[in-house]
């Protein structure tokens, strides 16, 4: 099998497996709503740009307690952040350390800081793992066909 074959199956694994996600993260935008909440703190918190003028990331660390149980988070939202979220969540973060934990009641180890889906773009993420899937066919025919060059 030439390198655009593999190259292809591993764009197609790679977009199921975001696929799968992003319809996971969809289908718990509404139940999300109605989690209960608890306070938590901020253990840590980071604003990452991974390329310089790109998307930003913010990793975050939380602890809360739940029925007497502890528990560490590190998920802020159900959809993936704006650069403009991420850094205005950071600053809150070094200034306010407690927040409000939302989790899953029949299972408390899962959590969020922001409930619901993104109401100007509910479905980005479905979107482009979609998109990526295409691509990734795409890939792999063309290579199976032999109409995309393997250098």
């Amino acid at each position: 099998m030439s390198n655009t074959v593999w190259g292809g199956l591993f764009f197609c694994a790679l977009s199921i497996w975001l696929l799968k996600h992003a319809i996971k993260e969809l289908l718990n935008y509404e139940p999300s709503k109605r989690w209960p909440s608890t306070i938590g703190k901020i253990e840590d918190h980071e604003n990452i740009q991974l390329l310089p003028g790109r998307h930003r990331d913010i990793f975050v660390e939380y602890k809360y307690e739940v029925s007497n149980k502890k528990y560490i988070g590190a998920k802020i939202a159900l959809y993936t952040l704006s650069r403009k979220e991420a850094k205005e969540l950071e600053e809150q973060y070094s200034i306010k350390p407690r927040v409000n934990v939302f989790y899953n009641p029949r299972d408390p180890s899962e959590s969020l800081l922001i409930v619901g889906g993104r109401k100007d773009k509910p479905y980005s993420d479905l979107i482009m793992a979609i998109i990526g899937l295409l691509v990734g066919i795409l890939i792999l025919l063309g290579g199976y066909f032999g109409i995309l060059i393997d250098t």
